[in-house]
Formats: C-alpha cells, sequence, structure tokens
C-alpha cells in the first residue's frame, strides 16, 4: 500500500462532515485490533503498515471533531512511543499533531502532551534522516517550549531542561543554530524578569548552559560576555 499521509485530511473531509460520522468511524475503528509495530518488518505485511496508519490517523480525526482531546493526545503519544522513527511515521504524526494544535478549543496540556510526543519521535530518528529533518525538529521544539510555557512556568524550564539535555548528547550537530539560539533568549528573557527570586536566577544559569552549546564559537563568546555583562548590571540594580 502506498503511504501518503498529506492526502488523508482532503479526503477525509469530503467523507466526513457530521459529528454522527465521526462517531460511527471512531467505534468502527476502536473494534479493530491493530499489529505491533514490529510485524511492519516483514516484507510479506508492509500493506498492514499502510492500513495501520490509516486506520490511526482516522481515529484521530474523530478524536479531535469529537473534541476527546484527552483520548487524542493519548493515542499520539502511543503511537510516537511505539512506531518505527521513519520518515512516514514522523510525517503522519506531524498532520496528526497538526489536527490537535489547530483546534480553537484544545487545553494547553492536551497540546503540550501532543508535541511532546511527535519531538519524542524526532529525538529517536536515525541519521540520515535525522539531519533531513532537523528544520522541522527545530521548529517543532520552539513550539514545544512556547506552549510548556503556557501550561506553567515550571513546565516550561522542564522542557528546556530537557532539550538542553539531549542536544548535549547529540552528536550530529544538525540542531539548527537559529533554533538553539532562540531557546537560549526564551530562558534569559524569563530569567531577567524575575531576578531577585530563585526561580529567575535558575532560568540565567540554564540559558548560560544553552548558550555554550552554539556552535559558532564567536557568536558565543559576544553573547556570553554581553550576557554577563547584562546580569551583573542587573543584580547590581536591583539590589541596590
Amino acid at each position: 500500500m502506498q503511504v501518503n499521509p498529506d492526502n488523508w485530511g482532503r479526503q477525509g473531509q469530503q467523507r466526513l462532515s457530521e459529528p454522527q460520522d465521526y462517531a460511527d468511524v471512531l467505534s468502527a475503528a476502536e473494534k479493530i485490533e491493530l499489529p505491533e509495530d514490529g510485524v511492519w518488518l516483514d516484507p510479506d505485511k508492509t500493506g498492514m503498515k499502510g492500513m495501520t496508519m490509516l486506520i490511526v490517523y482516522l481515529k484521530m480525526e474523530a478524536f479531535v471533531y469529537l473534541a476527546r482531546f484527552d483520548d487524542a493526545a493519548k493515542q499520539l503519544k502511543e503511537y510516537c512511543s511505539s512506531a518505527t522513527p521513519d520518515q512516514e511515521a514522523i510525517s503522519l504524526c506531524e498532520r496528526m499533531a497538526g489536527i490537535v494544535l489547530q483546534h480553537p478549543e484544545c487545553p494547553p496540556e492536551n497540546a503540550f502532551t501532543v508535541l511532546q510526543s511527535l519531538t519524542g519521535l524526532f529525538q529517536r530518528a536515525k541519521d540520515p534522516l535525522k539531519q533531513t529533518v532537523a528544520e522541522r525538529f527545530g521548529r517543532w521544539i520552539r513550539m514545544t517550549v512556547s506552549t510548556a510555557l503556557i501550561v506553567s512556568k515550571g513546565a516550561g524550564f522542564e522542557c528546556l531542561k530537557s532539550v538542553m539535555e539531549y542536544l548535549k548528547h547529540e552528536k550530529t550537530n544538525a540542531y539548527p543554530e537559529s533554533e538553539l539560539y532562540y531557546i537560549v533568549v526564551v530562558a534569559w528573557n524569563e530569567g531577567i524578569t524575575s531576578l531577585l527570586c530563585p526561580e529567575g536566577r535558575a532560568w540565567c544559569v540554564l540559558a548560560f548552559d544553552l548558550l555554550a552549546l552554539l556552535r559558532d564559537s564567536a557568536r558565543r563568546t559576544a553573547l556570553q560576555t554581553k550576557m554577563t555583562n547584562a546580569f551583573r548590571a542587573l543584580v547590581k540594580d536591583k539590589t541596590s
């Protein structure tokens, strides 16, 4: 079976238009027992992979249309954690994540779970695919961090810490410098706005730790000097 997730949304929109349509599709799909991911490695069962992906996609569409966001986030999390991180799976999960995130009533907590699941799938990708999708991964991380901060400052902090730990051990150097710079700025801005609080200083430390991951040494050194001077000046001003 030819797998083309990009066409499924348009096809689904033509077929389904009423809540009962989605309820019927969901009822039918939930009765189908999906295979374990390992079965897809069998060349005699390649068609099963495409069928499984289509069923998962239709269930996601139904969950979102019926405003069952907890179920949608749970399904994407389960699929991302078990699927082989290839181009097809990543494209499918990006499309499913888009369905959830574009719904105006989706709670930020569910959106955050969806984004964490998707970026986790990206992180499991191997070379050369990892380098091919690096720009997309960086943009999804940007959205994940922004959404985490909407959920809570604590969620945002832990999200950035986990990103930092991943990048510290990432050997391909494929993560975009511009996206790394973005999360440095996010951490720094959070820190300097609450500098006298312990949380503010922790944000600033995190910003410096992220800054150390920049590959452009000249830019890294220049930013480190500016941030260090600004930090000292702000501390002096706020404590005087």
